[in-house]
């Protein structure tokens, strides 16, 4: 009796063969060689969670196996006369080429078992909003893989138009949307969060009863779910700051109070916030970021002006900014590596130059911006250095750039273009290819993009 073991299940096979020769008769015996359970195809997820344990059989003295394909591995066990087949994880969305493993002992035939792997399956989530033509109204809603769910907010409202985010992070098999929506006959802002479809408004500052304006950001960490956003009360006192950590509001430096912010991520563990900060020592902004709490500064040319950061991220534990500048009459993005400032080439006599959106994938840098050569806005991105310009969509005038990913090599940008009729349509485009999601609605719009390996 021989046993496979495969994901904890128990597999026996009964082998035994007998030979009847007539008396006086001999045969020469050929080698043997067997594996239980019997040859022949075995699959692995992408995942590769999957392993695969065969018993040897043979009368040589020696025997071995092995893979024609480095994503599928052997691990030979001489002294159980096992061996067990595993895989590596794979990334991509292609199948790789099949593995053959073969088992050889002596002059005994060798025999072969195939292994296949699946692709990686992406699951491409979109932030945004839409109109509703039978209300009238602006509803906010994600889309995965271009089927939407709505957001649900109270009767009466609608989807906050004026300072969009709707940014989607998924965690544990839990989709989060930070975002605010806006009660126009009090014209008031409310900033809350959706798990899984249920929302939770987030409790404003002391002091503060309504917002007539706000800006909101977030990302999952750990479990956490993260929230920084900009309020402007009605009482005009000026931009109030603030952060929320799983719905609950909490401080934020002081440093962080007086000044903006513009981007949160999050990673083993600890929290940056992108933004600037008023020094009232030099009288003007100080560009940089906090990690939790602790404030590092950015350096710009001597003499920049304007000078702003746009988005933040730690893909692989190196903390990367994007931003721009103007100087000497030029407009520049950039971003910076663990302080380390590089300049993205753009074309001369451009206006308004803005780098958002930052992926690092096999080493190589992506950011994505947006330029206005002084007819229409342009939606670009650079990888290491080198732009490349997205054309606009049939019929669209404008376009913006609202988040940039990579997955799999491939790039994806997702963004919104006006159109003739002065409608506004989301856009989502893959390596030159403009990706239909079958939305029909008449204006939605695409703010965030997150891209998960499902």
């Amino acid at each position: 009796m021989h046993e496979i073991i495969r994901k904890g299940a128990l597999f026996i096979l009964c082998t035994g063969t007998a030979a009847l020769l007539p008396a006086g008769c001999t045969k020469e015996e050929k080698p043997v060689l067997s594996v239980d359970p019997a040859p022949g195809t075995i699959l692995f997820g992408a995942k590769a969670e999957e392993s695969y344990t065969f018993r040897v059989r043979t009368d040589q003295t020696s025997w071995n196996a092995f893979s024609d394909q480095s994503w599928c591995i052997v691990t030979k066990d001489a002294a159980n006369d096992t061996f067990t087949v595993t895989a590596r994880p794979n990334d991509a969305e292609s199948a790789p080429e099949k593995a053959v493993v073969t088992v050889t002992a002596g002059g005994a035939q060798p025999l072969t078992i195939t292994a296949s792997q699946q692709g990686a399956e992406y699951a491409i989530y979109i932030g945004g909003m839409y109109l509703d033509e039978t209300t009238g109204r602006m509803l906010p809603c994600y889309w995965k893989n271009g089927v939407r769910t709505d957001l649900p907010i109270p009767d009466g409202t609608e989807a906050d138009t004026t300072n969009p985010t709707y940014s989607v992070s998924v965690s544990d098999g839990s989709v989060y949307v930070g975002g605010s929506y806006y009660i126009s006959d009090r014209n008031n802002i409310i900033p809350c969060y959706w798990k899984d479809g249920i929302r939770t408004d987030l409790p404003l500052p002391e002091g503060i009863r309504t917002a007539v304006a706000g800006a909101f950001l977030s990302t999952v960490s750990g479990g956490s779910l993260h929230i920084i956003g900009s309020l402007l009360p009605d009482d005009g006192a000026g931009w109030s700051n603030c952060y929320w950590k799983d719905g609950v509001l909490s401080d934020l430096p002081a440093s962080a109070k007086n000044g903006y912010l513009v981007s949160i991520a999050a990673a083993e563990g600890a929290v940056y916030i992108a933004g600037a900060y008023f020094d009232d020592a030099v009288g003007e902004y100080v560009t940089g970021y906090w990690k939790d709490g602790n404030f590092t500064g950015l350096d710009y040319p001597a003499g920049a002006t304007n000078c702003d950061p746009s988005d933040i991220a730690i893909p692989d534990g190196s903390v990367y900014v994007t931003g721009n500048y103007d100087i000497d009459g030029s407009s520049f993005c950039c971003y910076w590596k663990d302080g380390v400032r590089t300049d993205l080439p753009l074309p001369a006599e451009i206006w308004s130059p803005y780098g958002h959106g930052i992926a690092v994938s096999e080493g190589s840098v992506y950011v994505g911006g947006n330029y206005d050569d002084k007819t229409k806005r342009i939606s670009c991105f650079w990888k290491d250095g080198v732009r490349t310009d997205l054309k606009l969509p049939e019929g669209a005038t404008n376009m913006y750039l609202a988040r940039l990913a990579v997955a799999n090599g491939s790039v994806y940008i997702a963004g919104e273009y006006a159109t003739e009729e002065k409608t506004t349509k989301g856009f989502l485009w893959k390596d030159g290819t403009w990706l239909d999601f079958g939305i029909r609605a008449k204006e939605y719009s695409f703010i965030s993009l997150t891209i998960v390996k499902e």
